[in-house]
């Protein structure tokens, strides 16, 4: 939907919301990965499995474009107000955007521990070889082999939220007493999704590992991981 003429908080509202969906959206894998070593329980939550120090316990649960974080549109359109101004709009849409940043995409590895092989229900094991030191803020001892690595975008706990400080208002001439012009106010929604995607895309991702071991004894070691 094009921008009106004259413009209307519905039609602000529609377009930021519209142009902010097109954030990529994840689809959440199933069967023989490793999300399925990242679930307990609800199949729509991931837990970090293994005790750490610096990772939280809830990873992320239902998947969802940034944009379900936001306000309705028509909620967006009631802050906008009848009398729309320049900075109103910078000041409410800079606050809708930082609504979806929550929605950050994490690596899930799962490592096979040791160096004997698993032609079982893991599958087998990739060449790449992590050590301790390259797996920080992980309490269990020994490395291991990838046996899966995916990224995935969830939704992650509200204080996960990260603030848009760019772009700025003058950037758009959204200041106060500035004048609203169609091509800058949609340039400044594509602006908007960029910097969700500056803090939630696999660029700024934080990497979360489980373990397993040999096909043979499989079930009982996740059974004694569990959550901490």
């Amino acid at each position: 939907m094009a921008l009106t003429n004259p413009i209307s908080s519905s039609n602000i509202a529609s377009n930021f919301r519209t142009t902010c969906a097109l954030i990529a959206n994840d689809s959440y894998g199933s069967g023989d990965n490793p999300t399925r070593a990242f679930i307990s329980g609800a199949t729509t939550t991931y837990y970090n499995l293994i005790n750490t120090t610096d990772k939280p316990t809830v990873i992320g649960g239902t998947k969802g474009d940034p944009v379900t974080e936001m306000q309705s549109e028509a909620n967006i359109a009631s802050s906008l107000g009848t009398t729309i101004t320049a900075s109103t709009i910078f000041n409410t849409l800079n606050g809708e955007a930082a609504k979806g940043t929550n929605h950050k995409y994490a690596r899930l590895r799962l490592l096979l521990q040791g160096t004997g092989g698993n032609t079982g229900t893991w599958g087998t094991p990739s060449a790449t070889y992590l050590t301790d030191a390259q797996i920080p803020g992980y309490t269990v001892t020994g490395g291991g082999y990838i046996m899966y690595s995916e990224d995935h975008r969830m939704a992650m706990a509200t204080t996960e939220r990260s603030a848009i400080t760019n772009p700025t208002a003058s950037d758009y001439n959204l200041v106060t007493g500035g004048s609203i012009e169609d091509t800058k106010l949609q340039n400044y929604f594509t602006a908007l999704k960029d910097a969700i995607e500056a803090v939630t895309g696999t660029g700024t991702m934080d990497t979360y590992y489980n373990w397993a071991c040999h096909t043979s004894c499989h079930s009982s070691c996740h059974g004694s991981r569990g959550r901490r």
